[in-house]
């Protein structure tokens, strides 16, 4: 009996609480931030300097209620001028998104356009510039929902009573989205096998706009700027091994998050090779009193393969029976006949 009236209890405080927030979320982290370029900053639509293709897939919280999914696709178009075949100029960026957050079916789909310009300040330090346009809509079905006022103290829970508390709510909502860029890259065309030191460090903000997200009528709820700032070097200490020590930091509302972390690049194969792997690339983070991630990734001239695990650190452990997240990566790119500079950054 007891069991039942907490049950009660905390699916009306629950059922309350999502009536008077329910549109108050936070965007999606991949942890493989890097490999999701335009989810991370609009000005890497011009970091590639040929045409590439991205998808990112991440699955968490499995073990503890339906499984919160995150997708992302991306494809990126070098601009370049005919005088100059070898460096592009900036680039165009198409991204779409979807993100699943477990019961009640709440989603969010969003397509982006990404525009960016690449400044040479001199031959070491470049700049680039991005903006960024789309739209969202959130959604969410309030039937597959349990409430408070379908609760008995005597016969739990009762799905024939209508609970009423949804009248005001709409399911869907839909609005336009704003977000910009700024990039440095010290000494961008430094190749990876050779010693030496290269620095790299960004800034973006995501809902520039401040749309209003509220799933309930009549209310205003405006989405929270979404800030980053993610930087690192990479570092070579011989042709074969090459360091990359990095940092994100990002803000949304109230919420801080933090990751900071290495990547190791192993070259143990022909760099010029196309289709066969050629590097080998693991790394470690910590993402702030949340989780610790390890990656693991092949790569080549034509595509990359990552893989990443989250292990919770957090009270949620308790809950999650040790499960963490998992994601998966892949970066597509179609050579180019002349050689081009590439912008390093993590590749997973």
């Amino acid at each position: 009996m007891k069991s039942k009236i907490l049950k009660g209890f905390i699916w009306g405080v629950a059922s309350m609480c999502l009536s008077m927030e329910v549109t108050n979320a936070q965007d999606a982290a991949f942890s493989q931030y890097y490999s999701s370029h335009l989810y991370l900053n609009p000005a890497y639509a011009g970091s590639e300097p040929s045409l590439t293709a991205g998808v990112n897939a991440r699955t968490q919280w499995k073990s503890v209620t339906e499984p919160y999914r995150t997708n992302q696709v991306s494809l990126i178009i070098p601009f370049y001028r005919k005088v100059d075949k070898q460096n592009n100029f900036g680039g165009v960026g198409i991204s779409v998104y979807n993100d699943n957050a477990g019961s009640g079916k709440l989603s969010a789909v969003g397509a982006n356009i990404n525009l960016s310009y690449v400044l040479r300040v001199s031959e070491k330090s470049h700049v680039l510039f991005g903006v960024q346009g789309g739209i969202i809509q959130k959604k969410v079905d309030f039937s597959t929902l349990q409430w408070g006022s379908q609760y008995d103290a005597f016969s739990g829970f009762n799905s024939s009573i209508d609970p009423g508390e949804y009248n005001n709510l709409v399911s869907s909502t839909t609005y336009p989205d704003l977000g910009a860029g700024l990039l440095y890259f010290f000494k961008p065309d430094r190749n990876i096998r050779e010693k030496g030191l290269g620095f790299y460090a960004g800034v973006s903000a995501y809902h520039l706009n401040r749309p209003n997200e509220s799933l309930v009528s009549g209310q205003k709820s405006p989405l929270p700027i979404l800030s980053k700032f993610h930087g690192g070097f990479d570092y070579s200490i011989s042709p074969k091994i090459n360091l990359s020590p990095n940092v994100l930091v990002a803000q949304q509302g109230t919420v801080l998050q933090v990751n900071a972390g290495m990547y190791v690049n192993y070259g143990f194969g022909n760099p010029e090779s196309l289709y066969i792997p050629s590097d080998l690339i693991v790394g470690g983070w910590y993402r702030v009193g949340d989780a610790y991630i390890a990656s693991i990734g092949l790569g080549c001239q034509a595509y990359t393969v990552g893989f990443s695990y989250d292990v919770n650190n957090s009270s949620l452990r308790r809950n999650t029976q040790g499960r963490g997240a998992y994601e998966i990566s892949i970066k597509i790119v179609k050579p180019r006949t002349v050689k081009t500079r590439r912008y390093f950054t993590p590749r997973i």
